[in-house]
């Protein structure tokens, strides 16, 4: 039975793609010095989308989903509601930050409560693609 599902989890994988976006709705012009992270530059919903993306991107992959599947994520941000979310994005780009490590747990807690607060386990992820994939 377990082989049977997952060949067909294969098979749809082969012939379907995800298409995923996040509209991320908070303040932009948040102090975002206080999350651990010191970024040196500060570019409005690019590096909060750079940050939801990677960790979304890693987090599909470790679903029973993902094998054989083609997805893309794209991230559009009027602000920024996660701060160590948005300090991780720009803690990838620059390596300025003093603690990347913090900001990249804080921008995966920060995307999985966008998912109705699940953990990043596939049900969890499950919920969070069917609030988010467009019809």
């Amino acid at each position: 039975m377990r082989l049977l599902v997952s060949t067909l989890v294969l098979f749809l994988g082969l012939c379907c793609s995800f298409s995923v976006n996040y509209v991320v709705n908070g303040d932009p012009d948040t102090d975002i010095t206080n999350e651990g992270c010191n970024p040196t530059t500060y570019s409005d919903g690019d590096a909060y989308g750079v940050a939801v993306k990677e960790a979304l991107n890693n987090m599909f992959m470790t679903t029973p989903f993902a094998l054989g599947y083609n997805y893309s994520v794209s991230v559009k941000s009027n602000g920024d509601s996660g701060l160590a979310a948005f300090a991780y994005g720009n803690c990838e780009k620059s390596l300025m930050a003093t603690d990347c490590s913090a900001c990249m747990i804080a921008a995966y807690n920060d995307v999985t409560s966008l998912c109705n607060g699940h953990m990043a386990g596939w049900i969890g992820m499950v919920d969070c693609f069917i609030g988010y994939l467009p019809v």
